[in-house]
C-alpha cells in the first residue's frame, strides 16, 4: 500500500524532535492509493502512525468495514477507548471544517453509518441523483483526550447491494486535543518561536564547533 503520511507540526512540535508536553499532528493522505473495500473486506487504521491496509494493521484504533449479518450495512468500529460521535443511531457524518466534540453521551465503538432502508440516516444516498455518501468521521477518546477523522466515500449503489463500497480517502490525528474534521492546524505562535529558537541555538552550535 502506497500514501501519503507526514507528521506536521502543528500546534506543538512533532517527531524526533518533540520534548515533554509537545505531541504531534498525524495526517495521511489515501487519494491515490486503492482502499477501497466491498462486504467482504474492511480496511484497517492506526490513528498515531497514519498506517492503513486492507490487511491487519498493528495497533488498530479502527476499521471500517460491512455488517455481514445484516446486508450491505457499512460500519465503523473503534478499539481501546476511542468513541464514534453519533447521529441518533448511525455515525455521525461531519464535513470539512466541522468540529468534533467531546464525547459525553452521544457516543460508541462501534456504529453503522446507514440502514437498510432507502431513508436510512445521512450518509445513505439511495435516494434518484443522490451523490455518493462523502464526507468524515469522527473520533474522540476521553480518556486521553485525543482525537482523530476519517475521510471517506461510501457509495450506496442499493440498500443490501453486493456492490456497495467504502473508501478511505485519508486521516488526521491530534495527541494533544480537540481537531477540527478536515483541517490541517496552523503552527501557533509559541510553537514558531520555539521552532526560531532551535534554528538559532542550532546554528550557534555549529559555528562553536567548526
Amino acid at each position: 500500500m502506497k500514501c501519503f503520511t507526514k507528521i506536521l507540526v502543528g500546534s506543538t512540535i512533532s517527531g524526533s524532535f518533540a520534548g515533554v508536553g509537545q505531541a504531534a499532528v498525524v495526517i495521511a493522505d489515501f487519494s491515490s492509493a486503492s482502499l477501497t473495500i466491498t462486504q467482504t473486506q474492511s480496511i484497517s487504521i492506526d490513528f498515531d502512525t497514519g498506517s492503513a491496509s486492507t490487511s491487519t494493521v498493528s495497533g488498530e484504533d479502527a476499521r471500517l468495514s460491512f455488517n455481514f449479518g445484516s446486508g450491505a450495512k457499512p460500519l465503523v468500529t473503534a478499539n481501546g477507548d476511542w468513541r464514534i460521535p453519533l447521529t441518533s443511531l448511525f455515525a455521525k457524518r461531519y464535513a470539512s471544517g466541522d468540529v468534533i466534540p467531546d464525547l459525553l453521551s452521544s457516543a460508541s465503538s462501534s456504529a453503522q453509518l446507514d440502514s437498510a432502508t432507502p431513508t436510512g440516516s445521512e450518509w445513505n444516498q439511495d435516494a434518484p441523483g443522490a451523490a455518493d455518501g462523502i464526507g468524515y468521521l469522527g473520533f474522540d477518546n476521553p480518556v486521553t483526550g485525543n482525537q482523530a477523522w476519517l475521510y471517506i466515500n461510501y457509495s450506496d449503489t442499493a440498500p443490501l447491494d453486493a456492490n456497495n463500497t467504502i473508501r478511505l480517502l485519508g486521516l488526521g490525528f491530534n495527541d494533544a486535543g480537540n481537531l477540527n474534521a478536515g483541517v490541517v492546524p496552523e503552527p501557533s505562535a509559541s510553537t514558531l518561536a520555539l521552532l526560531a529558537g532551535s534554528v538559532l541555538a542550532f546554528k550557534r552550535r555549529r559555528r562553536i564547533s567548526a
